[in-house]
């Protein structure tokens, strides 16, 4: 996660520079780390179907993720049982599919706390919270700090 921030701090820097819509970037960012994800897929263990299936939900979640989805959706799209599928979306990429879904919705809120002044609850109910406390929870696990501070904290760098 640490890794993410650094680099959410880059390019903030660099776009600040460069006028670059953040939207096309953060989609681009999030390409490479689909891409990232589906070569760390080991070949010996893992057949080019179990395969598909992983960048197969990994695609299915990155358009889907502002909706309110759960395993079982992502398991009927990708034509998988929901406990196959969260066995090998664990095994390859180490993070639950609720917990990616997680980290793609805070990704999104980053940007949207960043470049917009929607206040914090209405950003949660578009990111797919019902409970803006869980959402705050969720984000300060992540990065050690409330919405409201981050927001503060990375606007006044630009």
């Amino acid at each position: 996660m640490f890794y993410m921030t650094m680099l959410l701090d880059e390019l903030q820097k660099e776009l600040k520079i460069t006028q670059v819509d953040y939207t096309d970037v953060v989609k681009s960012i999030l390409l490479l780390i689909l891409n990232e994800v589906k070569k760390t897929i080991p070949e010996d263990n893992d057949t080019p179907y179990n395969s598909n299936k992983i960048v197969n939900a990994l695609d299915y979640i990155q358009h889907n993720y502002l909706s309110p989805i759960s395993l079982r959706d992502v398991a009927v799209a990708t034509h998988t049982s929901p406990s196959h599928l969260a066995t090998l979306f664990k095994k390859n990429t180490g993070y639950s599919i609720g917990e990616w879904i997680i980290r793609c919705r805070l990704t999104e809120s980053c940007s949207r706390l960043l470049h917009t002044n929607t206040p914090v609850n209405l950003i949660v109910e578009e990111l797919g919270w019902s409970d803006p406390t869980h959402f705050i929870r969720q984000f300060k696990k992540a990065y050690g700090i409330t919405p409201a501070a981050w927001r503060r904290k990375h606007q006044t760098k630009l």
